[in-house]
């Protein structure tokens, strides 16, 4: 999944999505916006 162990992903968006406030902060969660690192 572009890169991304699945699991890490989803605890990432999960742990962000309640301070999200705007479109831009939503989009930057789509797994090919988001680093791999």
């Amino acid at each position: 999944m572009f890169g991304l162990e699945p699991y890490a992903y989803l605890r990432e968006v999960f742990a962000k999505l309640p301070r999200i406030s705007s479109y831009e902060d939503l989009r930057a969660l789509l797994p090919w916006n988001v680093s791999r690192a």
